[in-house]
């Protein structure tokens, strides 16, 4: 083999090798962006069960027999976080799962089920 011959398989050897890394880095980013967009959709279904179970909540009369106070409404709303958190976790409403295919077919070009 002459040194022409070699230079050219070794580039060729190198383009190939930049190219599977840029793949790999693309792939990786795009991986990335697909976890944070599911995180945030969750986040979004879970901030929107916690305001709806609050407004349930003010829609209760209180009785009078046993007086609210300002510790037991921070622990009603605390209580309603979590709720709302774990609720969406364990798959919540379908909002999360509805508003991910609608974006992720805008910011993906994925097809809609």
């Amino acid at each position: 083999m002459n040194e022409l011959t070699i230079h050219a398989a070794a580039q060729s050897n190198m383009a190939q090798h930049i190219e599977l890394t840029a793949d790999k880095v693309q792939a990786q980013r795009g991986a990335e962006s697909e976890q944070q967009l599911r995180a945030a959709v969750s986040e979004f279904e879970s901030l929107f069960i916690h305001e709806m179970l609050s407004a349930m909540r003010k829609t209760v009369p209180e009785d009078g027999l046993i007086p609210t106070n300002t510790a037991e409404n921070i622990f009603e709303d605390m209580l309603d976080e979590e709720i709302a958190k774990v609720s969406s976790q364990a798959g919540g409403i379908g909002l999360a799962e509805m508003l991910y295919q609608q974006l992720a077919a805008d910011a993906y070009g994925r097809q809609q089920p």
